[in-house]
């Protein structure tokens, strides 16, 4: 490998919060196992999403939300307040 390397010095760690929603990208996030899956919103109710997801970044203006799932679809319960950062950052 060509380049200057050095070890990795720290790892970002997500708080301990699991479900995530961007507002300006009406997109819904979990986080499970280091990775972020990203829920579509349903074309055909929308208040809910697609149990369905790809891996991507988690949005910047992501907030900590509670979810309930059902067989059909995973919809928002609440915005939990006072947890905006979704990396717990103060």
């Amino acid at each position: 490998m060509k380049g200057w390397h050095q070890t990795l010095d720290y790892i970002q760690q997500v708080s301990n919060q699991k479900w995530f929603h961007s507002a300006k990208l009406n997109e819904l996030y979990v986080f499970n196992e280091g990775l972020f899956g990203t829920h579509r919103k349903s074309l055909h109710d929308q208040m809910s999403y697609h149990h369905s997801s790809i891996f991507k970044v988690l949005h910047s203006n992501a907030k900590v939300v509670d979810v309930e799932q059902t067989e059909e679809c995973i919809m928002i319960a609440t915005l939990v307040t006072g947890r905006s950062d979704p990396h717990g950052h103060k």
